[in-house]
């Protein structure tokens, strides 16, 4: 069985204008209760990601 494809391509553009519609999958509602400490440990914990 072949292994689906996940990767998709964006410009930055698209990008951009992705974030304007307010289409990302980040919880801003978890992400505001988080204190900072909080926040630096997730980000650490997922050097890979971008913002």
């Amino acid at each position: 069985m072949k292994k689906k494809e996940n990767i998709v391509r964006y410009t930055a553009e698209e990008l951009a204008a992705m974030c304007e519609r307010g289409e990302d999958r980040t919880d801003w509602t978890k992400v505001d209760a988080m204190t900072e400490e909080e926040l630096e440990a997730s980000i650490a914990a997922e050097p890979g990601r971008c913002a």
